[in-house]
């Protein structure tokens, strides 16, 4: 008896597997390999169709790997500058437009927080990197703080600590950082507790000149941080109490000078 025929899978066209190739580029990008893989990419960006869409899939990989972020922000910098000729400037202008268009919604799930703030990381770094203006910024930001979510707000907290430096650069940028921190600020009170604390931890590193903090002391007793107390109090001429234990449940205080 003859067997059913399978049916034939359809021949992938030549856009899909230009898409497919570059979705697989994509996903083997490191910094170390940065260089070569800008060239592949670029190769396979030849084809239009193609290349109008790389924009959208950078920000998807951004956001799928947040730990790349800033290295797709330099794929995107090697790409601008290996592709030949004019053809770099829609890529650009495409980049720009996905920026400036890009809006955050509530996210409910851990997932979708986490990609929100990988984009936000990817913004700010394109922005360090000259491949976005302080006007494509500002438009981004604008959307994000008049959604005033809590996963917009905190997206916003990562796009400053990612170009606060950069943004100090000029009159013009400092200007802007100036109103999208009031904007934090004011707004603070109507969030949760978390998103509050990242407010004012973006704020503090702002003081600090965008540095993180830095904790210098090592790990102490209990023992050490009693002594400690008792010298800042009572200026180092006080007797501290460390008990001991000699029986079971009855501790018993030695003394040392501090």
């Amino acid at each position: 008896r003859a067997e059913p025929e399978k049916p034939v899978k359809p021949l992938r066209t030549a856009e899909q597997e230009a898409g497919r190739k570059l979705t697989s580029l994509l996903n083997k990008v490191t910094p170390e390999n940065m260089t070569t893989m800008a060239k592949q990419v670029a190769e396979v960006c030849s084809d239009a169709t193609i290349a109008g869409k790389m924009a959208e899939r950078l920000f998807f990989f951004a956001g799928m790997f947040s730990q790349y972020s800033e290295t797709y922000a330099d794929l995107a910098v090697e790409l601008i500058n290996t592709i030949p000729g004019s053809a770099a400037s829609p890529l650009r202008r495409d980049i720009a437009a996905v920026v400036s268009s890009y809006t955050v919604e509530e996210a409910p799930l851990e997932e979708d927080k986490k990609t929100h703030l990988a984009r936000g990381k990817f913004v700010g770094s394109l922005f360090v990197r000259g491949v976005v203006t302080l006007g494509d910024l500002d438009a981004y930001m604008g959307a994000l703080l008049q959604l005033g979510t809590g996963a917009a707000v905190e997206c916003a907290v990562q796009v400053l600590k990612s170009a606060g430096v950069s943004l100090e650069a000029t009159e013009e940028a400092r200007e802007k950082l100036a109103q999208w921190g009031e904007a934090l600020v004011e707004g603070k009170a109507a969030q949760p507790k978390r998103i509050q604390f990242l407010i004012e931890d973006v704020v503090a590193m702002a003081s600090r000149g965008w540095s993180y903090r830095c904790f210098d002391e090592s790990p102490q007793t209990v023992d050490s941080l009693h002594a400690k107390h008792h010298r800042d109090t009572w200026g180092g001429i006080v007797v501290a109490p460390v008990f001991e234990q000699k029986v079971a449940g009855t501790p018993t205080a030695k003394c040392i000078v501090v």
